[in-house]
């Protein structure tokens, strides 16, 4: 995850480095929008994923646990606390679940564009919770 923070912190430099040298040239501001706005969006996509893990490992080295909101580390702790709950909190979980992923579907296929893509990531972690907890109350049932 380190690795993957100094890429992105690069990655960042790089484009805001093109940005501000493009927009001290006056010849390139006719072709701006074709061409910088494609690096404004990467420059911003790596700045948000460098914040991101800065904030997990912050959060790890002040409080010794998983943040969770980084997509590798949120699949780890959805394991954890399923593993972390009583056979009938699994129960309890399990039934709210199911009738979240169930009503989440639904509203996943009227929604387009962007807020899809958004709330596509939140459906999934409901979906490998609900998968997790179905899997203990296999193993415990």
């Amino acid at each position: 995850m380190v690795s993957d923070k100094i890429t992105a912190h690069r990655n960042f430099e790089a484009a805001y480095l093109e940005l501000t040298e493009a927009a001290k040239n006056p010849s390139t501001a006719l072709r701006m929008t074709d061409e910088v706005f494609p690096k404004i969006k990467s420059a911003v996509n790596n700045w948000a994923v460098n914040r991101a893990i800065f904030e997990e490992l912050d959060y790890y080295e002040e409080e010794g646990e998983v943040l969770g909101k980084h997509p590798k580390l949120w699949k780890l702790k959805i394991e954890r606390d399923v593993r972390a709950l009583g056979d009938l909190q699994v129960v309890r979980r399990l039934h709210t679940v199911r009738a979240n992923v169930s009503r989440d579907r639904k509203k996943l296929k009227k929604l387009k564009g962007s807020a899809k893509e958004k709330f596509e990531h939140t459906f999934n972690r409901l979906r490998l919770e609900k998968e997790l907890l179905e899997q203990r109350y296999k193993n415990n049932g």
